[in-house]
């Protein structure tokens, strides 16, 4: 299945498409049953290489579903049927996702004439994201099946008016899922909700009360030198990344690892990166220090836009993002970046 919905999700990437789907249910998933070739035919491509700005085909969600009929069974968990309407659920649940994720990174990618394609790495493990998507609908299903799973070995019974509820809820975000407006208001009322219990909103996504912070993945958005052991795990030197053999035979075997020597100005735009993902932000003595006037001259003239719509502020020697404005922050990051 995941080979075949890969072909799929390759064939209905149109440029410009995105359709809304209001299907719902989703059940079990293991073993993949033989499926029909699709009928869609792939839309004229897109020559990424002549674009100036990065632009990625998108998802065309209507021709995806529509390459099987709703009842189809496709995968089967356990003995129980899975549909392809149920399978699809998901399949344009974790679609919206890496596709806003993607579109995201390309715009960052763009200011140094790059682009990124469905056929790129996700992650160190080489897995595309068009497969990644398929991994991540099935992941999603497996753990639906989990929860059922326990659910009738516990004796813990769903009444119908709660699964009305949860039904209703679903047909509610395939309408709603990762719009724009709705994302922002969504995270406003995490941010909103949070902070009046006493969290500090310290990063992007992170939360925490007075004194609990993450230690650990502070290192990474600070810079801070760091060693991974075991596989598929990452070390950083200060100027140079290294990441173990994922597989643990490979790893054992003594493959060697991989490696990424840093530029001064891969330093510098990681550092823009990661300090403006966090409610401390830039220290501008410190970027003075590290990578030179001329650089944090360049950086700031660039940020004056933002410093003026107090998209950015300054205060103690420090230029962030108030956390309210974190939603915003890859636009900001990308615009500072030395290209």
């Amino acid at each position: 299945m995941k080979k075949f919905v890969s072909i799929l999700i390759i064939i209905c990437l149109v440029f410009g498409a995105a359709i809304t789907y209001t299907g719902c249910g989703a059940n079990n998933a293991a073993e993949p049953e033989t499926s029909p070739e699709p009928s869609v035919e792939p839309s004229e491509s897109v020559d990424d290489t002549e674009t100036e700005t990065a632009s990625v085909p998108q998802l065309d969600f209507e021709a995806l579903y529509a390459s099987h009929d709703a009842d189809e069974v496709v995968m089967t968990m356990d003995g129980e049927d899975v549909t392809w309407e149920e399978y699809f659920y998901w399949l344009y649940y974790s679609g919206v996702q890496v596709n806003n994720y993607i579109n995201q990174m390309a715009a960052n990618m763009s200011a140094y004439g790059m682009n990124v394609t469905w056929d790129d790495a996700a992650d160190d493990t080489g897995i595309s994201f068009k497969d990644y998507v398929v991994q991540l609908a099935e992941e999603n299903i497996r753990q639906i099946h989990s929860i059922k799973k326990f659910s009738a070995e516990n004796d813990v019974t769903l009444t119908e008016d709660n699964l009305k509820a949860i039904e209703e809820q679903r047909k509610t975000d395939m309408v709603n899922l990762c719009g724009e407006e709705v994302s922002d208001e969504e995270f406003l009322t995490v941010h909103d909700t949070l902070t009046a219990a006493g969290f500090e909103h310290y990063e992007v996504s992170n939360y925490a009360l007075p004194g609990f912070r993450a230690r650990h993945n502070a290192s990474y958005w600070h810079g801070t030198k760091y060693l991974g052991i075991g596989p598929a795990a990452h070390s950083f030197d200060g100027e140079e990344r290294h990441w173990n053999a994922s597989s643990v035979e490979k790893y054992i075997a003594g493959a060697p690892a991989g490696k990424e020597v840093l530029t001064r100005r891969d330093r510098f735009n990681e550092y823009v990166m990661t300090a403006l993902r966090t409610v401390e932000g830039i220290d501008l003595e410190e970027a003075a220090a590290r990578f030179g006037a001329k650089r944090l001259a360049r950086m700031q003239e660039e940020a004056a836009p933002f410093l003026r719509s107090g998209t950015l502020r300054i205060a103690r020697g420090r230029m962030a993002l108030p956390p309210e404005k974190f939603l915003i922050s890859d636009a900001v990051i990308g615009a500072l970046f030395e290209t």
